[in-house]
C-alpha cells in the first residue's frame, strides 16, 4: 500500500499543472511512498499533454478520463480508485514545499490520526507575495498542544476551508462515507465542518508544507456570482441536516455557529452586487433564512455581551447589521 494517494482533478491548468506536479516528484521520496492521480476534467486546454509527459516519466501516475463534471465529482472519482493510506487534495494551480512529503510521511507512521492538519503559504500571483497562515491562539499549538480532536480544532476557529491543508486516512474517509457534494461551489466550506467534526484524532503541523496560489483571474473567487451566492444557502441547509444527523446535542449549538458563519460569507462574497436589483431579490428569497438562525451565533466560543447585542440585531435586520460591521472593520483597518 501507498502512504499518500495525491488527487489532482485538471481543468483550464496549462500554466500551472507542469509546476504542481514537478513540486511532488522532484523530492527525494521513494515512488514506492504515493501514487499521483489525476483527474482529466474535460480540460479543453493542453494541460493534459504535459500530464503524460509526467506519466511518460513515472510509473506511479494514475490518469482518469472524465466529461467535465466539476471539481467535486473529480474528488469522488480520484477518491474511489486510491490506494494510499492517506488522502491528500492537490489543487492543479498549487504546488508543494521542498522536502513536505517526507515530513508528513514521518508524522503517518509515526502517528495513527484521522486528519494531519497543516498551515498554507498563501502566493499572490501578480506581485508573488508570500502570506503564511498562523494557528489561533485558543488552539495553543505554542503550548504544545498537537495532538487534538476535530472537534476542538473546529471549534476553537481552526480553519476549516481549502481542503487542501487536510491530509486525511483514506479509511476514515471511506467510514463516514465523506464525499464533496457534485456541482457546489465553495465546497470545501461544506465538507470541512463535517470531516472534522467526525474526526476523532487530529494532528497539527507547525511547519506549512503547501503552496496555496491566489490567482489574479480564473479563480472561482474572482469571478463571484449571484449563484456563488446561492451555494452558500445550500451548503447551510447542508450543515444543518448534518447537524440534525451527526452531531451531539451537547455540541450542536456550537456547530450551529459555525453553519451560521458560512452562510454570512453569501452577504460578505456579494458586496459587489449589494446595490443591484439581484442582490435585493437573492436577500428577499433568503431573508428568514438568515434572520431566523441567527441565534445560532449563542454557540460561539466568544459569546458576550457585544455578540448578543449583534445576534439580536441580525435577527431584525441582517443586511444591515452585517453592513454597519463591515463599515466598522474597514474604519479599523484604516486607522491602523
Amino acid at each position: 500500500m501507498k502512504i499518500i494517494s495525491f488527487i489532482i482533478p485538471v481543468y483550464n491548468v496549462e500554466k500551472y499543472i507542469g509546476k504542481c506536479l514537478n513540486s511532488i516528484f522532484s523530492q527525494n521520496v521513494s515512488e514506492d511512498n504515493f501514487e499521483v492521480i489525476v483527474i482529466n476534467d474535460g480540460t479543453p486546454d493542453n494541460s493534459m499533454e504535459i500530464v503524460f509527459e509526467f506519466g511518460r516519466k513515472f510509473n506511479n501516475i494514475k490518469i482518469i478520463e472524465q466529461q467535465n463534471q466539476g471539481l467535486s465529482v473529480a474528488r469522488n472519482k480520484g477518491l474511489e480508485v486510491a490506494t494510499g493510506e492517506y488522502i491528500w487534495f492537490v489543487d492543479s494551480d498549487d504546488s508543494l514545499m521542498d522536502n513536505s512529503i517526507k515530513e508528513i510521511c514521518e508524522i503517518i507512521q509515526l502517528r495513527s490520526v484521522d486528519v494531519i492538519v497543516t498551515l498554507l503559504n498563501r502566493l499572490k500571483e501578480d506581485s508573488g507575495e508570500s502570506m503564511l497562515e498562523k494557528y489561533p491562539e485558543t488552539l495553543c499549538i505554542n503550548k504544545g498542544q498537537q495532538m487534538i480532536a476535530g472537534k476542538y480544532y473546529l471549534f476553537n476557529k481552526g480553519q476549516s476551508g481549502a481542503i487542501q491543508r487536510f491530509i486525511i486516512r483514506r479509511e476514515f474517509l471511506l467510514h463516514h462515507k465523506l464525499e464533496f457534494i457534485p456541482g457546489l461551489f465553495h465546497e470545501d466550506s461544506e465538507y470541512g465542518p463535517r470531516l472534522l467534526y467526525l474526526a476523532d484524532k487530529v494532528y497539527l503541523k507547525k511547519k506549512p508544507v503547501y503552496n496555496y496560489l491566489l490567482r489574479s483571474t480564473g479563480s472561482i473567487m474572482a469571478m463571484i456570482s449571484i449563484k456563488n451566492l446561492e451555494h452558500i444557502i445550500l451548503i447551510f441547509n447542508s450543515l444543518m441536516v448534518f447537524c440534525d444527523l451527526k452531531v451531539v446535542n451537547k455540541d450542536r449549538l456550537k456547530f450551529k455557529a459555525i453553519a451560521y458563519d458560512i452562510l454570512m460569507l453569501s452577504i460578505k462574497f456579494g458586496q459587489t452586487y449589494w446595490n443591484t436589483k439581484e442582490f435585493d431579490f437573492f436577500y428577499s428569497n433568503n431573508k428568514s433564512v438568515f434572520k431566523k438562525n441567527a441565534w445560532a451565533l449563542k454557540g460561539d466560543c466568544d459569546y458576550n455581551f457585544k455578540n448578543a447585542f449583534f445576534m439580536l440585531w441580525y435577527r431584525i435586520d441582517t443586511l444591515n447589521c452585517y453592513k454597519f460591521r463591515h463599515f466598522i472593520a474597514e474604519m479599523h483597518k484604516i486607522n491602523k
